[in-house]
């Protein structure tokens, strides 16, 4: 980038100036308002799904190639929400949860938020991935990590 030593003699031209380099240093910066944001605010990164895995719960696969997606439980959901979600999308939901009920290909861990994991994500495969589907009250997020493990495969 060249800066150059002209005398800047208007703000407008001051603003041209700045904006430019502005535009030069940061290039991915989009001006696109965010559909649906209250304020248009940029939604921050919830960061990785499971930051310090559990004892006995198995790491997640890296991320997968191809855009594919995966819809799993936010971080702070809580336990209430997690098992109205499982409820809800193996009765009214249409889902068949046979793979995570005793002895399914993803039965293990039985933790609730592995289940939950199970549930959510082949509830918005079922639904075609879109991004609303995983709202579950707030306590879906949509994520490119696949948390595939073992003998259970998560749909993508």
């Amino acid at each position: 980038m060249e800066v150059s030593n002209k005398k800047i003699t208007s703000p407008f031209f001051a603003f041209l100036f700045i904006s430019s380099l502005l535009i030069q240093c940061f290039p991915c910066v989009s001006s696109k308002p965010i559909p649906g944001g209250k304020y248009n605010k940029p939604v921050p990164n919830p960061g990785p799904i499971n930051p310090v895995p559990n004892p006995g719960q198995p790491l997640p696969n890296p991320t997968t190639p191809g855009g594919k997606k995966f819809c799993v439980p936010k971080p702070e959901a809580t336990d209430k929400k997690l098992t109205a979600c499982i409820k809800w999308v193996c009765k009214e939901g249409g889902v068949d949860c046979g793979p995570i009920n005793p002895g399914g290909a993803c039965s293990q861990p039985n933790t609730l938020r592995s289940r939950a994991t199970w549930a959510m994500n082949a509830y918005f495969q079922m639904k075609g991935k879109t991004d609303s589907m995983c709202g579950f009250s707030g306590t879906g997020v949509v994520s490119s990590i696949d948390p595939s493990y073992g003998t259970c495969k998560y749909q993508s």
